[in-house]
């Protein structure tokens, strides 16, 4: 006789990117294994490997792709599956900015459903070089940034850069990126002035991320301390 498979949960997120709805089930023993050995090796790219395992294995929307969304959907979706896997509440502890003086670690619960995704005002996708050139600017998928965060060179940032090109619009004709050679972009961004690339520099300054900011009271001093999580690493940490 056959041992028992038992069923699980089909839960439903909206993207923050798009507001589209895809179906996931939460993670199960198999998956948290994978998490546990990514959070031993510690390392940037095993982490981002292991969330996109996870997720891949955890979403049930037949037409959704990891690599085709932004990190901070990436970021939000492994959150909801942590909620939904474990809890929608997490105790952190941490040494704040009086620890040496006091011996108090800092303790804060965090409500996932707190955590959101924020979006500055004035951001936009659409980068005005000058008066009839506009270029249209895509997100970064979760391996380029993870290639860029494992490497300070120049050339990586403008390879990211390159790889987030859309299209660029010249008064009524529009080139698409995908119809031109790298060589030939990478020449288009060597033309612009630094006040014209430090407009394409702000759009990833200022583009949505998953954020939460906490404050915390020392019962000792009394002395106030903030703490914010951000990024993937941070993130995964709190699984």
């Amino acid at each position: 006789m056959a041992l028992p498979i038992l069923n699980t949960t089909i839960h439903e997120l909206s993207l923050p990117s798009t507001g589209e709805k895809i179906k996931f089930r939460p993670f199960l023993v198999k998956e948290e294994k994978i998490l546990l050995t990514a959070l031993e090796g510690g390392e940037e790219k095993e982490i981002t490997n292991a969330t996109k395992q996870i997720i891949n294995q955890c979403i049930t929307s037949e037409d959704f792709d990891i690599n085709n969304v932004p990190t901070f959907d990436v970021e939000y979706i492994f959150l909801m599956l942590r909620s939904k896997s474990v809890g929608d509440s997490i105790e952190l502890k941490y040494e704040p900015l009086c620890y040496e003086e006091c011996k108090t670690l800092a303790e804060i619960n965090v409500q996932i459903n707190d955590i959101k995704v924020e979006k500055e005002e004035n951001h936009s996708n659409k980068i005005y070089i000058t008066d009839d050139i506009m270029i249209y600017l895509k997100y970064p998928k979760i391996d380029t940034l993870t290639r860029l965060n494992q490497s300070n060179q120049i050339d990586m940032v403008f390879d990211v850069v390159l790889n987030c090109i859309d299209k660029i619009y010249e008064g009524k004709e529009v080139h698409n990126s995908v119809d031109y050679k790298k060589e030939e972009l990478m020449e288009f961004l060597n033309s612009l002035s630094s006040k014209q690339f430090q407009k394409i520099q702000e759009f990833f300054d200022t583009m949505p991320k998953l954020r939460y900011k906490s404050q915390w009271s020392c019962p000792n001093c009394g002395k106030e301390d903030e703490k914010i999580i951000e990024g993937l690493n941070s993130f995964f940490e709190l699984a």
